[in-house]
């Protein structure tokens, strides 16, 4: 009821001041002919929104000055036109249009003047819902429900109808930033749409070459394959080496392991007459004997293979050190050395790309 009392107050108003802007308007000199024709054209059809304002022709005058807002958008237009849809009942429209001309109203004019619009304006935004949205980057364009509204940063507050609506940011070479919100009337609410950083320039590529000339598999920075060649190439060399360090470590230690273990044998014969482990009495040291005696086969093979893995290693990594070029041209070599000691079978596996 009091939006109701308040409108045509507020329209009385403001055809009062449209008819005062109209009367500055036809005043004001005109720069050249052309000029004057086009400016006496418009003063024309403005005194006429006027006019249809004054005899309560409410869709005529908007259609005047919708007329002049799509030759030249101006705060005075605005607001004849944001008062002629205001009494319609177009409040989205009355909204926005309302809202462009209090912020374009020119700093010349009285201020007591831009009362009347702004309360225009508080009657509208009874019965619409306000959105501020921000965007992290300028030059971004603004969607409402697949609408184009603007560019950023806006200008002011977008009025939309209450309820659900999508809004969505879009920025040329970065994907687009969608948000659905639900808009309150008679409310402001604000949405922050980030689009992100837009990505880097691309690296420079160049034909990756080797001692016999460009490569045909591809395209990679030069510095990168080198390095990594050089480090794959260093990793398995240092391996080879370990490996053949430590079989032959554990070669050592089982031959050293045989050695004892022969002695321990050759002791404990020394106490026995040949022959005599059938006897009962010869039972433990029969025993030791044949422990030792065991445990120094066990060694002696443990040795032999520990020997053979060395040997193998060793020789692995004088064929790298060798065959594998310094420079590589490849994709980043991975290289995995597996040494295999087992009682029956021994060996070197060599895993990656050469």
């Amino acid at each position: 009821m009091r939006t109701k009392l308040l409108l045509p107050t507020v329209a009385a108003l403001l055809v009062a001041r449209l008819f005062a802007s109209a009367q500055a308007w036809a005043q004001t000199p005109s720069p050249g002919p052309s000029a004057e024709n086009k400016t006496e054209t418009r003063r024309l059809i403005y005194q006429k929104g006027s006019d249809a304002l004054r005899a309560k022709n409410w869709a005529e005058a908007e259609r005047l000055f919708k007329q002049l807002w799509v030759e030249h958008a101006t705060y005075d237009v605005a607001i004849g036109l944001g008062q002629s849809e205001l009494l319609q009942k177009k409040y989205r429209d009355a909204a926005e249009h309302l809202a462009f001309g209090i912020r374009n109203y020119p700093p010349r004019e009285k201020l007591e003047t831009l009362e009347m619009p702004k309360q225009a304006l508080l009657a509208a935004r009874k019965h619409v819902a306000s959105l501020r949205v921000l965007v992290d980057r300028p030059n971004a364009k603004v969607f409402v429900d697949d609408l184009y509204v603007g560019t950023t940063p806006l200008e002011g507050e977008l009025f939309v109808e209450g309820g659900a609506h999508t809004v969505e940011a879009r920025y040329e070479g970065l994907p687009a930033k969608r948000q659905t919100i639900d808009a309150k009337v008679d409310g402001e609410q604000s949405l922050q749409l980030d689009l992100g950083e837009e990505p880097g320039p691309a690296p420079l590529l160049v034909p990756a070459t080797t001692a016999s000339g460009p490569t045909s598999s591809g395209l990679e920075t030069n510095s990168k394959k080198t390095t990594h060649a050089v480090e794959a190439r260093t990793v398995a060399l240092w391996t080879g080496v370990g490996v053949t360090a430590v079989s032959l470590g554990l070669g050592v230690g089982f031959a050293l392991k045989a050695s004892s273990a022969s002695k321990d044998a050759g002791n404990i014969q020394s106490q026995l007459p040949p022959g005599t482990c059938q006897l009962e009495s010869n039972a433990s040291l029969c025993a030791s004997l044949e422990d030792s005696l065991n445990k120094r086969d066990n060694a002696n093979l443990a040795a032999t293979i520990s020997f053979a893995v060395a040997g193998a290693a060793a020789a692995a990594t004088t064929v790298m050190f060798l065959v594998w070029p310094t420079r590589r041209t490849e994709a980043a070599a991975q290289v995995h050395v597996v040494p295999i000691a087992t009682l029956n079978t021994a060996g070197l596996v060599i895993n990656g790309n050469f």
